[in-house]
């Protein structure tokens, strides 16, 4: 190639090219465009567009372009709708977009769409800590996620290990409740496929809601979201999945499964039985020395 020749720049699938700056606009989010053309990608625009119908609109924002919106002020490290305003304001991203962003009121909108405040009429007055049943556009937002999931997987790959843990998320506002730990905001349920590292499932709580309350409906769902060419299953949690329905799900799909149980008094004294010469040690920290050995051990019934 001779020093005068160049080559023709790079067109991707939004409207906007590669160049050196040469004065014009510029912006500090130039990587932001990048996971929109990840999400279109997977073509997850158009299964936003036919999946989530939340309300009769005549003008104003598709859903797809909300979702992206709210894509974009996550990938940003924003921590509040108002946030996008940031973003809303960015001549320079607003070039590369090729569109204009929603307003911080359009966004409330669309995620207010979501909720239904009268579920909780629904609460039983003995429950201090309750997860509302999910709404018809929580649901189809499950069905974009498992389509996602079987978009950007890689087919090659025909084992899934479902991480499955709650995460406290931190919050200020006024309905917060307090986590276990004692911070005040609210304790999803994740699950995470390892091989792919794609989260394939969900369940928002409360601060309050242990995860030990009914974790079997997040796993199920999360199994459920694997693509049909999956033909491993395997499964691992911490204590707070050491709940009998669960248990049984698994043995009964047939998944090999880890799980942290409980130390009641029948498995202490189980442990306690085994001679020291049996204990192996697995790990030295800084506060203590970790040994591990064989049980064989029945839990109830």
């Amino acid at each position: 190639m001779s020093p005068t020749t160049r080559r023709a720049p790079r067109q991707g699938i939004l409207p906007f090219v590669m160049r050196y700056s040469n004065g014009e606009t510029v912006t500090a989010y130039a990587g932001l465009p990048l996971v929109v053309e990840a999400a279109r990608a997977v073509r997850l625009d158009e299964v936003v567009e036919a999946t989530l119908r939340i309300a009769k609109r005549q003008r104003g924002f598709s859903e797809a372009e909300k979702f992206e919106a709210l894509l974009l002020l996550i990938a940003a490290g924003g921590d509040r709708i108002e946030d996008i305003r940031l973003l809303r304001e960015d001549r320079g991203l607003a070039r590369l977009l090729g569109v204009e962003l929603p307003s911080p009121d359009a966004l409330l909108d669309f995620l207010a769409a979501f909720d239904d405040p009268t579920l909780w009429a629904q609460r039983p007055v003995d429950e201090k800590s309750w997860v509302p049943p999910e709404t018809a556009p929580l649901s189809a937002l499950f069905e974009v996620n498992r389509a996602l999931v079987g978009r950007a997987a890689q087919r090659h790959s025909t084992t899934a290990t479902l991480d499955h843990d709650g995460t406290i998320i931190e919050a200020h506002k006024r309905d917060a409740r307090v986590a276990y730990e004692g911070t005040k905001g609210y304790q999803p349920l994740v699950a995470v496929w390892v091989e792919q590292d794609l989260i394939v499932g969900d369940e928002f709580r409360d601060g309050n809601v242990p995860g030990n309350k009914d974790p079997l409906t997040s796993v199920r769902r999360a199994f459920a979201a694997l693509p049909g060419w999956v033909e491993r299953r395997f499964f691992r949690g911490d204590s707070a999945d050491y709940y009998e329905p669960l248990l049984k799900y698994l043995v009964q799909e047939r998944i090999l499964f880890s799980i942290s149980a409980d130390m009641s008094p029948e498995l202490r004294t189980c442990c306690e039985a085994v001679p020291a010469a049996q204990w192996v040690e697995l790990a030295v920290r800084e506060h203590e020395t970790v040994h591990v050995a064989e049980v064989e051990f029945t839990p109830g019934d």
